[in-house]
């Protein structure tokens, strides 16, 4: 059974006002514990529906403060679902 958990990724906002947070998706498979599927989820100006409309029925776990240079590396590191 697949399992996905979410986490609320909070820094401050850019110099120009913009919000930087996002969603981080990681999803386990009971059948294949040593496969995790990680996706970051930009929330940009969409607040939550940028996670429902990927996650239409998801709750997320717990909101972690992150520095800003964190906030670049998960964009940069995770396959982005951004729409």
């Amino acid at each position: 059974m697949k399992t996905t958990t979410f986490n609320y990724m909070v820094t401050s906002n850019d110099r120009n006002g913009n919000p930087r947070r996002l969603f981080l998706a990681v999803t386990t498979d009971s059948e294949q514990p040593h496969e995790v599927c990680v996706e970051a989820i930009d929330e940009g100006y969409e607040g939550g529906a940028a996670l429902d409309r990927v996650y239409p029925h998801a709750l997320h776990a717990a909101t972690i403060g992150i520095s800003a240079r964190e906030y670049r590396d998960l964009l940069n590191h995770f396959p982005l679902m951004s729409f």
